[in-house]
């Protein structure tokens, strides 16, 4: 009798020790469970729990990839079950490249108010299409500065009312280049001054165009045009519409 009495307290023991030991374990693997997740930092995982009712706890994933800009073109989504991983939101550049801020400005023709200057590239990317004048905004430099520089440098023509237009965002995947383009607005302070093509090395020349014939060629494809100028046209904002059919004056 004493023996058996010594072998059911032994079973007890041994078994409550076993009990602890999951216990402690299963603590400890559920902990280590949230370590992992949050040392990820930005990757958001979403595990379902083993219940069978899953709708109680699962994920919305229409609404949270219903968030997501479809103009994202990088974003890398992957799913797994119900599970959604969110694991980026860009595409990392290769080293020494970087996202440039250009300026474009619309001038406006002294002889043909509804009219602005556009003209050839030469010797650059985009070269043999057409765009307005402009260039890489510099260190420390407003937009109007840059847009009156630019356009002296390249018209040899001082402009005057500089105010902003619009921006675009230009991804030039195949020439590997990423711009954000400002465009400015701008009316010739001498009436009487034609613009001069000023770096032939650059340009072909400038042509007086209204809105509506860069329209057109934005459409026929010919002659081609440079990647923010046809973005521009197809975003078609009120802001330059309202402009150009305002009429110049003296002052």
């Amino acid at each position: 009798q004493t023996h058996a009495t010594t072998n059911k307290a032994s079973h007890r023991s041994t078994h409550a020790n076993d009990t602890a030991k999951k216990s402690v374990t299963s603590k400890s693997s559920s902990h280590q469970t949230i370590q992992d997740s949050s040392s990820h930092g930005h990757v958001a995982s979403v595990k379902h729990s083993k219940s069978k009712d899953h709708s109680t706890v699962r994920t919305d994933d229409s609404t949270f990839l219903s968030n997501i800009p479809s103009s994202l073109e990088s974003t890398n989504l992957h799913s797994h079950g119900s599970s959604t991983i969110f694991s980026s939101l860009h595409t990392v550049a290769p080293p020494g490249f970087k996202v440039r801020v250009g300026v474009g400005v619309l001038v406006k023709d002294p002889l043909k108010p509804g009219n602005i200057f556009c003209g050839k590239r030469k010797g650059s990317h985009g070269s043999g299409t057409l765009a307005l004048p402009g260039g890489h905004l510099e260190m420390f430099e407003s937009w109007e500065k840059c847009a009156v520089r630019e356009v002296m440098e390249e018209m040899n023509v001082n402009i005057r009312k500089v105010r902003f237009a619009h921006v675009t965002n230009d991804i030039m995947r195949e020439e590997g280049k990423h711009y954000v383009t400002i465009f400015m607005m701008g009316e010739i302070r001498d009436l009487n001054a034609r613009p001069k093509n000023m770096e032939p090395e650059k340009c072909e020349g400038w042509d007086s165009y209204s809105w509506e014939e860069l329209q057109q060629i934005e459409k026929s494809g010919h002659p081609a045009l440079f990647g923010p100028l046809r973005k521009l046209l197809r975003d078609d904002p009120d802001t330059i519409r309202n402009y150009l059919k305002k009429r110049l004056f003296r002052v």
